[in-house]
């Protein structure tokens, strides 16, 4: 049985190519605790996304279709790439050398995309899937969408069952290895491979927008929160992801 604490996760808004109004969506959880030692949150604002900043803790935007962008990466690794990219296809001395890593949280993204809310001034702020995470996700889908955000699962993983609930939580994972871990702690060779012969693969947005798996629990990226206990950032949010 899972330890677990169940926030109610209001997300006002999305902005993607399906939504341009707040909204609000049915109660997403985030899991506390697991038995087999997986890193786990009990909140959206405890789901590390990495950013690209000047030295100065500034904002570094890129343009796209002539738009300038706010990256947030879920995959410091993507981040790191951009970063490491960025620094050296210039002299050294200019500007966009000295750049660092920044931590901050999805519930952050989240807040900058919601309309009711202010704005980074002049430029959009776009999530960026993991490329790890999307390669897996062509092996079970190819999807259209170029905002595609995979989340993994399979329909019997779940956790528990919260009080006046029925149904246990299905657990969606935002790393595809997580979710492969969780499953060969089953102890049938039977339910392992009904376990592997039924992952599905569904977007944030869908999750968000038009969720159709009923009661679910987010379990955020191993390897992401791994690398915030590995790293430390004076003047940045990784002291939330330091408890275990």
């Amino acid at each position: 049985m899972c330890d677990i604490v169940w926030p109610t996760i209001a997300i006002l808004s999305l902005i993607s190519t399906r939504c341009a109004n707040s909204i609000k969506i049915p109660k997403l959880h985030t899991l506390k605790g697991i038995d087999n030692g997986i890193y786990t949150t009990n909140g959206l604002e405890y789901v590390p996304v990495f950013r690209v900043v000047a030295n100065n803790g500034s904002n570094l935007t890129l343009n796209f279709k002539n738009e300038p962008n706010v990256l947030f990466f879920l995959d410091p690794k993507d981040a790191i790439d951009l970063m490491t990219e960025l620094s050296q296809s210039f002299p050294n001395g200019n500007a966009i050398t000295k750049l660092r890593l920044c931590v901050s949280d999805m519930r952050e993204w989240f807040d900058s995309v919601d309309p009711s809310r202010k704005h980074i001034k002049g430029a959009k702020c776009k999530l960026v899937p993991s490329s790890r995470q999307l390669l897996k996700t062509y092996d079970y889908m190819h999807p259209a969408d170029a905002n595609f955000v995979p989340l993994f699962y399979s329909t019997s993983i779940v956790c528990g069952n919260r009080g006046g609930e029925s149904k246990p939580d299905i657990l969606v994972f935002f790393d595809f290895n997580d979710l492969i871990s969780q499953i060969n702690t089953l102890k049938s060779p039977i339910e392992r491979e009904y376990a592997l012969s039924n992952i599905k693969v569904t977007s944030l947005v869908d999750l968000v927008l038009d969720n159709k798996l009923g009661n679910v629990t987010l379990v955020p990226s191993r390897k992401s929160l791994e690398f915030c206990k590995s790293e430390r950032y004076s003047d940045t949010k990784s002291s939330t992801f330091l408890d275990d």
